[in-house]
């Protein structure tokens, strides 16, 4: 139990809040009244009644949070069996001594420390994660950078998924670390970057769906292989404009009606969003339609894969097998991610929640390592190893072809 609960511990919030769609506000923080105690079990604040006379903080149940068994009253929640002494009957509802309570929270896990330990744990799995997945991306999206035979329409399609990732992990990690952010104008500007670049990391995921459908369908087969840069200008167009129309909306919505359930509120507790309807409209439901448009597009290539195998005989080239593994790789890792993440918000599974973590903090890590340590990234390293070994072996024939044509010169003025 926790009197007047406000803010996060230590000003630190998670990553599962950014699907957070239970409630109101997004996270499980709150105000609660002076005569009220917040349950770390139920997340929600308890009213409380003091009598003098039998010495003890009073805390009102529900009706159906308990079963009358005559010798015992049966706790639901706490799956608990109390005795009828510890049980209080009042004209206004009944209730239960406060330190009872909490002493059956002790024994099901859900007391302050316990969940002090949770959000700790959770903290620095979230830093864990954001160290190794920042670097990560930086290292592979400079080597797509420095190898330009890399940077083919998939090399591309990578490094804008690579760039987005980096920005939004960089932002949201800043957002932690900062401190004094809530209801400063950083905050909200962080936020508003960290929704953008999310958004365009799906729309780069969206567009790597429909280009591997494009790629396997009948219709690409009986085309021209190579794609032009025309497709690409498109991909950009879509993957970094259309997320603007979404965080405009939902900025037009804070400005006109901040106190509206639509409205974001950009930065006013979290960096990020704080009223659970309008993350759920301006981020839960474009990842929702993506993921189900992902799904569709693999799903279709996949069979667009079967049938050029089974009726065209057509020799799959090994660079685009080679793509649509990586794709489809990326495709899993970042949709079991949301999903997950989505399944804790509606299920409260304590499992769920450190794998929703644990997956979004590590997501650039994964993403970066998919890349870096790829057939196409390893030939190039070993072709520029290669290069550099026969430009050192020339130089060594040249230095001793150009010692023995000295050395027959001088032989042969001294005769």
């Amino acid at each position: 139990m926790i009197n007047n609960v406000s803010c996060f511990e230590n000003n630190f919030y998670f990553l599962h809040h950014l699907v957070d769609f239970r409630g109101l506000n997004v996270g499980t923080p709150q105000k609660c009244g002076a005569n009220e105690v917040f349950d770390l079990y139920t997340e929600a604040c308890r009213e409380t009644q003091t009598i003098l006379k039998i010495n003890c903080t009073l805390l009102k149940l529900q009706e159906n949070e308990y079963v009358d068994l005559n010798d015992s009253i049966y706790l639901k929640h706490l799956d608990k069996s109390i005795n009828k002494s510890q049980f209080y009957m009042q004209q206004d509802g009944s209730f239960i001594c406060l330190k009872h309570y909490f002493s059956f929270g002790n024994e099901s896990g859900i007391n302050l420390k316990m969940a002090s330990k949770i959000t700790e744990s959770e903290k620095y799995l979230s830093i864990t994660g954001f160290v190794f997945s920042i670097p990560t991306l930086f290292i592979a999206f400079s080597v797509y950078c420095y190898f330009s035979t890399l940077r083919n329409l998939p090399g591309k399609m990578a490094m804008n998924l690579m760039a987005s990732l980096f920005l939004a992990n960089l932002v949201f990690l800043l957002a932690n670390i900062i401190k004094e952010l809530p209801g400063h104008f950083l905050c909200r500007t962080f936020a508003i970057i960290a929704h953008y670049t999310y958004l365009v990391s799906f729309c780069w995921m969206n567009i790597m769906a429909f280009d591997s459908w494009q790629t396997f369908s009948r219709k690409q087969i009986l085309s021209i292989t190579d794609r032009s840069n025309r497709s690409f200008k498109f991909y950009m167009v879509y993957a970094w404009l259309s997320p603007v129309t979404i965080v405009a909306g939902a900025g037009v919505t804070q400005y006109l009606q901040s106190d509206s359930v639509f409205s974001p509120a950009y930065g006013d507790s979290l960096c990020w969003f704080n009223k659970r309807l309008a993350l759920l409209i301006f981020f839960g439901l474009p990842l929702i339609i993506i993921l189900i448009m992902n799904t569709i597009f693999f799903t279709f290539t996949f069979r667009a894969i079967y049938l050029a195998n089974k009726f065209t005989k057509r020799c799959l080239s090994k660079s685009d097998k080679n793509t649509f593994i990586v794709f489809f790789k990326l495709y899993f890792i970042l949709g079991i991610n949301w999903l997950v993440s989505i399944l804790y918000t509606f299920t409260q599974i304590e499992l769920l929640r450190y794998i929703s973590v644990l997956f979004t903090s590590f997501q650039g890590f994964f993403v970066g390592c998919s890349y870096l340590f790829s057939r196409k990234v390893y030939r190039q390293f070993q072709n520029k190893v290669s290069f550099f070994t026969t430009i050192n072996s020339s130089e060594s024939s040249c230095k001793h072809t150009a010692i023995s044509y000295l050395g027959a010169i001088k032989s042969s003025k001294s005769f």
